[in-house]
């Protein structure tokens, strides 16, 4: 099939593209007959068009014409220069304007810019001073011939524009662009002083937030010298030992101390080392570091004076302490000049001091103090401030840098206008000769040539529509030309193929109609029907070969399905039952399409052979009653059974959460009651093999005795129902079955009554008592079910319906909680409350009550029956049971006294 399929097809396309080729050979045949006709027509008509344009050339009204045009066009082209470079200059006066803005804001707060700035603020006055409108208007007036001193202030205008952006705009531009860039070396001098103070700040900053300060040169490089090489000498800077006790006094005495501050100490027994150390060191910036006399200085120290300097100091290095007072031991503070003078070695508060007998103020400024943490806080917050100063001049001046910069470049880039050979005169005198001759060439006579143009108009416009349509036509040949080209080539590419494809698709046809001739009469389809419609589809090639996979797949699917059955029957079934299976061998080698035929003509009829042989058993048949008698009771056991039973036991939980929803609005003395219901465990399994067969049903049709589909609990409930429905003992059976099948088996239900601190207790839990008490809930509940039906507690409150009918009532009650029930139901809940009672249980309440209905009748038979109705009078009732109280009490209390004539409180006791 897919052979023939791809040989029609190719004719098709074959067959198209020689209709193709023929209709566009027609086309490019007509085309090319257009294009000549129009070639001839283009021919004549220019001929007419040159003898008109000869005629009209001859005459003397035509020259006289051609020279008033020439003579405008001159003028024209001076008139147009003229404007055409002051519009210019107008635009460039614009863009200076501009960039002397730009740059003048560039100079501000920017030294040694003056001449700049006076050179700037000049050309922006000059710029300023040129009125454009009023240049325009000049220009205009001049142009249509109005002088009145226009030219002259035009040329004044010119004259004035060329100062600011014509020839004087270069020197102007020069002068200040240099002082810029002067300016701009100057900024990035300073940009580089503050960038290398910065980095100062930066490392100061780092040594106080490690503890250290900015030591003199050469100290701290010594110390570090000192630890790689003598670490057990323990170097150290003194004033990194140290703070002040009184911080008053900081600033005069690190003053009065000076360098001794950076003083190097080091543990004294090390002493001889650390000289031999220093005498060979030498530091790469030159610096020599002074290391203090330690062991001399411990000697020497003895006991500082009581109001010393090295009193206003403390330390905990003993090292620090004794340098210090072997130095200054002897220098001591005090608070006026007058003490001062009668001291060899002291200081003020305020820095000044004497020694050597010389007075100085040596008090040292706050930037520079370095004892303690404190002072070394202050430090780095001052240094973080001027950081953070320098910072911002950086930026200032990095952007003023950057702002001249870009002004120069600007301004070096400007063009000055080209304003010095513009003379108004001569515009002037163009305009003039421009509407002369303007006036001339209106009133030249051409009725002469007129007739000749007019036909010389029409003869172009001809031209020119055939030109056209020429032009379109041999457009269109080259696109006939390709679909031609591709016509030809796609004909000999489809009879290639043609010529590839006959002899596969002969042969398949060939190989079909052996393969046709094979199969019986009665089982053949119409074939040559059937090969025509898939050859006239349109289906593509690719689609047989993709069903001819699939079917191949599906035989071989089906082929390996049928023997898995096989297998697996013959697996379980007794000998006598199994089948015998038969595998299909295709002869080797392939024999030739006859005899091929001849094989599978015998196949076909032993399998046509077999198949009327299992049809006369008549399994088929018996094989589609079971699988019908299987969907009976699976729908059944479905329907019937499970989903009814699940239906009937989950049903009423909706009627039990709408009592509960009413119960949780009512309260009875404070006590709250709810309904309740447990699930019997030994039905539990049953309920979840129901639910599962629901979920299998809702999801289509279940596999009821299929392992697959079910958990292992339910299959194992499943199979006790299987093993209950194929028993031999009915009767024990069906038992069972109507015991799985009572819905009333499955769930407990209780009453639970919770007081106010009580725990919940159920009513089945109560035991007998009186009576009294158990009755009560019975009330509670009727109430809820009524609320709930009339939808007492509703926000919409829809109903008024409320009359409640109770027989044979308060029968175990005692009066107290009578009248509690019967308060419950009329004042709490509202009802209107009808009850039907003995006479006896009703005397005690028949204050509560607004009318009584007595029905009265005779034992004996055949009588009739009285019924009396009243309306009661609750007031005189009550009335009524007062009296009959206090002649009770009364009469209690005399027998009480006559049986204890010594006891006290008889009242109370009656009472």
């Amino acid at each position: 099939m897919e052979a023939a399929k791809l040989l029609s097809d190719a004719v098709g396309v074959r067959d198209g593209a020689v209709e193709a080729e023929s209709i566009a050979s027609k086309k490019l045949e007509e085309t090319n007959r257009s294009i000549g006709e129009r070639g001839e027509a283009l021919a004549a008509h220019n001929l007419t068009l040159e003898r008109l344009k000869a005629l009209i050339d001859n005459s003397d009204v035509h020259r006289v014409r051609q020279g008033i045009e020439i003579r405008i066009t001159n003028n024209s082209q001076i008139v147009e220069s003229f404007e055409k470079r002051l519009r210019g200059a107008g635009v460039m006066l614009g863009a200076v304007r501009g960039l002397v803005r730009q740059a003048h804001s560039a100079c501000a707060g920017i030294d040694g810019l003056g001449d700049a700035v006076a050179r700037l603020s000049a050309m922006a006055s000059a710029i300023d001073s040129i009125r454009i409108p009023e240049v325009e208007g000049h220009f205009c007036a001049v142009k249509d011939g109005l002088d009145g001193g226009a030219a002259a202030s035009l040329q004044a205008a010119i004259a004035a524009m060329d100062a600011v952006v014509g020839s004087g705009l270069t020197s102007q531009i020069d002068t200040v662009v240099d002082a810029f860039d002067f300016a701009r070396d100057k900024l990035r001098q300073d940009i580089d002083l503050l960038r290398k103070k910065q980095q100062e700040n930066e490392s100061r900053l780092r040594a106080l937030a490690s503890g250290r300060t900015n030591y003199p040169p050469g100290v701290s490089e010594f110390v570090a010298h000192l630890t790689r090489v003598l670490p057990e000498a323990k170097p150290r800077i003194l004033c990194d030992v140290v703070e002040m006790r009184d911080p008053s006094w900081q600033n005069a005495v690190e003053g009065f101390i000076g360098r001794d501050r950076f003083a190097i100490l080091y543990e004294p027994e090390y002493e001889a080392r650390v000289i031999a150390l220093l005498r060979s060191y030498r530091d790469a910036g030159g610096a020599r570091p002074s290391v203090a006399q330690i062991g001399q200085a411990l000697k020497d120290a003895g006991t500082a004076a009581p109001n010393s300097l090295v009193a206003k100091i403390k330390s905990d290095d003993r090292i620090a302490v004794g340098y210090l007072t072997a130095r200054y031991g002897r220098s001591v503070c005090v608070e006026s000049e007058e003490e001062l003078r009668g001291t060899r070695s002291g200081l003020l508060r305020d820095g000044v001091s004497v020694a050597g007998y010389n007075y100085r103020n040596r008090s040292e400024p706050d930037e520079r103090l370095v004892f303690g943490m404190e002072v070394r806080r202050r430090q780095a917050i001052h240094v973080a401030a001027a950081m953070e100063q320098v910072r911002r001049e950086i930026t200032t001046n990095t952007t003023s840098e950057d702002n001249l910069k870009t002004s120069g470049i600007a301004l070096r880039r400007t063009k000055q206008a080209d304003l010095e050979l513009m003379n108004v005169a001569s515009f002037h005198e163009a305009g003039q000769e421009i509407r002369t001759a303007t006036a001339e060439l209106e009133n030249l006579d051409v009725s002469s040539i007129a007739d000749l143009e007019q036909q010389a108009a029409a003869e172009t416009a001809q031209i020119t529509a055939i030109a056209e349509e020429k032009d379109k036509l041999q457009r269109s040949v080259g696109l006939v030309e390709g679909q031609i080209e591709a016509a030809a080539k796609l004909i000999q590419e489809q009879n290639e193929q043609i010529a590839k494809l006959t002899p596969d698709a002969e042969r398949a046809e060939t190989n079909w109609r052996v393969a046709l001739s094979c199969v019986p009469e009665i089982k053949r389809l119409p074939f040559e029907s059937l090969y025509r419609q898939e050859i006239e589809s349109g289906r593509p090639v690719k689609s047989f070969h993709d069903r001819n996979v699939e079917r191949r797949s599906w035989t071989q699917d089906a082929k390996n399905a049928a023997e898995n059955v096989l297998r697996d029957y013959n697996r379980d079934a007794l000998e006598y039952q199994k089948v015998a299976i038969h595998s299909l061998q295709y002869p080797s080698p392939i024999p030739s399409p006859e005899l091929m035929t001849e094989w599978f003509r015998s196949q076909f009829e032993q399998v046509a052979d077999q198949i009327r042989r299992q049809r006369d058993t008549g399994l088929v048949e018996q094989r589609e009653k079971l699988v019908l008698a299987e969907r009976q009771f699976t729908k059944s056991f479905t329907s019937n059974f499970c989903l009814r039973i699940l239906q009937r036991v989950t049903g009423p939980d909706r009627t039990i959460d709408v009592i509960n929803k009413s119960l949780e609005d009512i309260s009875f003395s404070g006590d709250k009651i709810v309904m309740t219901q447990s699930l019997r465990e030994e039905y539990s399994q049953y309920l979840d093999l129901f639910r599962a067969v629901r979920e299998r049903t809702d999801a289509g049709s279940a596999e009821l005795f299929s392992t697959i589909d079910f958990a292992p609990a339910e299959k194992a409930t499943l199979d006790a129902l299987q093993m209950l429905l194929l028993s031999n003992d009915v009767e024990h059976s069906m038992r069972e079955l109507n015991r799985i099948a009572d819905y009333r088996n499955y769930k407990k239900y209780d009453f639970e009554k919770s007081s106010k601190g009580g725990n919940p207790r159920g009513l089945s839990t109560w035991g007998t008592g009186s009576g009294g008490e158990a009755e009560t809930p019975f009330y509670i509940i009727r109430a809820a079910v009524f609320a709930a039906s009339f939808k007492l507690f509703s926000k919409q409150k829809i109903s008024h319906f409320r009359t409640v009918f109770l027989d044979e009532v308060f029968q175990k009650m005692d009066e107290s909680r009578t009248r509690r029930v019967v308060d419950f139901l009329t004042k709490e809940m509202g009802f209107q409350v009808i009850c039907a009672a003995p006479t006896k249980s009703m005397a005690a309440l028949m204050d509560v009550f607004n009318r009584r209905i007595s029905f009265s009748k005779s034992p004996s038979a055949g009588s009739q029956t009285w019924i009396d109705e009243i309306d009661l009078e609750q007031q005189q009732i009550a009335e009524v049971y007062e009296e009959h109280r206090r002649n009770t009490v009364r009469d209690a209390t005399v027998k009480f006294e006559l049986a204890n004539p010594f006891k006290t409180n008889i009242g109370v006791a009656a009472e």
